[in-house]
């Protein structure tokens, strides 16, 4: 998951265990990526990492 939203695994590791509180824009996009998540991949391709 953090390899497809080009996020730092350890960014989506301290999300996971809770370590750092999620901002709300964050929640969002998480909650949109959860729900389309062929939309995002379409979005996200041809991005650089």
């Amino acid at each position: 998951m953090a390899e497809l939203l080009h996020v730092p695994v350890a960014t989506w590791r301290n999300w996971e265990q809770s370590r750092v509180r999620l901002d709300p824009a964050v929640k969002t996009l998480l909650r949109v990526v959860l729900r389309e998540p062929d939309a995002v991949r379409r979005a996200l391709a041809g991005q650089a990492a």
